[in-house]
């Protein structure tokens, strides 16, 4: 308990004077935090303040950076998912397409074959149309079912498109009812 107006007593052991020269001055960090700058609403000091937004800044860009990784692994699987979508119907069209084309070809060859006896019971333009079949068969027969980067699938369905026309115009076949996009089996 200690008396009013009494002074303590010096400690029993001498104090070891600080000298400059060999001593590194020792940093108090209660003195450090006492003397910083403090905020006037909060009072807390202005160095703790900025390291806490400094925290919220960096785990806004941490969130930021881990929801595009994330955005761009979804983005990336979804593509994939309807590329593989889309290519498969888009094969499956395209390969109907040319089975229809070599279907009819075949048909009309085989049709047009049974019918003559010899080249003089063939009229001018079933010959012609007999040549042109065989193209378009040609053409159907010589498509790649494999996936080939370098052919031009849009010229050579085209191109058998053309002759299928041509062919249902010298033969009199109404287009209407064969196109391949009407056919469904």
């Amino acid at each position: 308990m200690a008396i009013i107006g009494h002074t303590p007593s010096l400690p029993d052991r001498p104090v070891r004077p600080v000298r400059p020269d060999r001593d590194p001055p020792q940093e108090d960090p209660v003195s450090t935090l006492l003397e910083a700058p403090r905020s006037t609403e909060t009072g807390l000091a202005l160095a703790d303040l900025d390291q806490a937004w400094d925290c919220l800044i960096d785990s806004e860009g941490h969130s930021t950076e881990a929801g595009q990784r994330a955005g761009r692994h979804q983005a990336t699987r979804q593509a994939r998912a309807e590329g593989l979508a889309l290519g498969f119907r888009k094969g499956i069209e395209i390969g109907a397409r040319v089975g229809f084309f070599q279907g009819f070809a075949q048909v009309w060859l085989d049709a047009l074959s049974a019918t003559s006896n010899g080249r003089d019971s063939l009229s001018a333009r079933q010959i012609k149309a007999r040549k042109i079949l065989g193209r378009l068969e040609a053409l159907a027969r010589s498509f790649s079912s494999e996936n080939m980067a370098d052919q031009d699938v849009v010229n050579d369905l085209h191109a058998m498109e053309s002759k299928f026309k041509a062919c249902c115009s010298l033969l009199k076949v109404p287009t209407t009812t064969l196109s391949p996009s009407v056919v469904s089996w």
